[in-house]
């Protein structure tokens, strides 16, 4: 079966490139990353990466935590943006970041970091209008189908 995501670039997080992919699936939706990429874009050794990236695949609470496409000749993990912005909240609440206003973005470092490369290939690669991007936020909702 032929996977529907696609490469369409990569941006910087943190320093290293991390590709963006087009979604797997058929409802509207914001780019999906390479979770490998990016769990050693943000952690500082090869094991941390490996254990983020296991820790990524067993995410129940969202409604697709990953998906497998082709890239490069190789297998390629994708996760979405929710994923990849939760690992990074992850990340900077296990280096000591405390958000201290509710009514605020509350991003972490790394958190935010990735919040701006997501935004940054959405609009390079796949420009959404206001209702698709509407759409594509209703798409993050947490939950099962």
């Amino acid at each position: 079966m032929k996977s529907k995501s696609h490469f369409v670039g990569a941006m910087d997080i943190n320093g290293h490139p991390v590709s963006f992919f087009t979604t797997p699936h058929s409802e509207p939706d914001f780019l999906w990353l390479d979770i490998e990429e990016l769990t050693q874009a943000v952690t500082v050794d090869q094991r941390a990466a490996q254990r983020l990236f296991e820790f990524a695949r067993g995410i129940p609470f969202l409604k697709r935590p990953m998906a497998m496409t082709a890239h490069n000749g190789r297998l390629v993990a994708i996760g979405s943006g929710k994923l990849a912005q939760s690992l990074c909240a992850c990340i900077d609440a296990n280096n000591g970041y405390k958000g201290a206003d509710p009514e605020s973005w509350n991003a972490g470092p790394l958190t935010l970091k990735c919040i701006v490369a997501i935004a940054d290939a959405q609009e390079a690669f796949a420009p959404l209008s206001f209702a698709g991007i509407a759409q594509a936020f209703k798409q993050q909702e947490v939950g099962h189908e």
